[in-house]
């Protein structure tokens, strides 16, 4: 859109102001004491948005007076709220991180890839913690499977042989 550059009430003022030339380095996106990273997880209506903070709290945020209608808010978007000395379930939205903002904290450790994509916290290196079962009571016919024993009592089946002799024929099924 091109910029009015005459006429309009206040519009060369908000024209001057809103120069975004140098925003985008990373000193400029971090954030200061008293302030907190959000993601945005519900919007709420009359500015208000439920906020998954960075320091794993949900809060009420409500957008701060100059961003309301020239900033657009929607779910999935990475914010900067100022944290309020009297209310700790409420807070004031002070910036939106465009994809590639977001994605240069990611890069900075600022915040973990997976709270800038989806707003969790997991764990980027993850360790495989899942339950051992095991299904041999059923396997133990005497067949010829061959079982190893792993140090930490995982079992592991080699050469599984499997015997499909007997055909299946739908008329047995049916009944008829």
């Amino acid at each position: 859109m091109v910029k009015n550059t005459h006429g309009g009430n206040k519009h060369k003022k908000f024209a001057r102001k809103r120069d975004e030339s140098g925003r985008n380095t990373i000193n400029n996106l971090k954030k200061t004491p008293g302030q907190e990273y959000g993601f945005i997880t519900k919007v709420l209506g009359n500015c208000k948005f439920n906020i998954t903070c960075y320091d794993k709290k949900e809060r009420i945020g409500h957008v701060r007076g100059k961003l309301r209608k020239r900033t657009w808010f929607v779910m999935n978007d990475v914010v900067l709220i100022s944290l309020r000395d009297f209310q700790d379930d409420m807070c004031d939205m002070i910036q939106k991180y465009s994809y590639d903002e977001t994605n240069m904290l990611i890069s900075n450790n600022e915040i973990t890839e997976s709270f800038g994509k989806t707003g969790g916290f997991f764990q980027t290196k993850t360790e495989d913690k899942q339950a051992n079962i095991s299904f041999l009571d059923e396997m133990s016919d005497g067949s010829d499977n061959e079982i190893e024993q792993e140090p930490n009592n995982n079992k592991i089946i080699k050469n599984i042989k499997t015997n499909y002799e007997d055909e299946i024929n739908i008329a047995d099924l049916m009944g008829l």
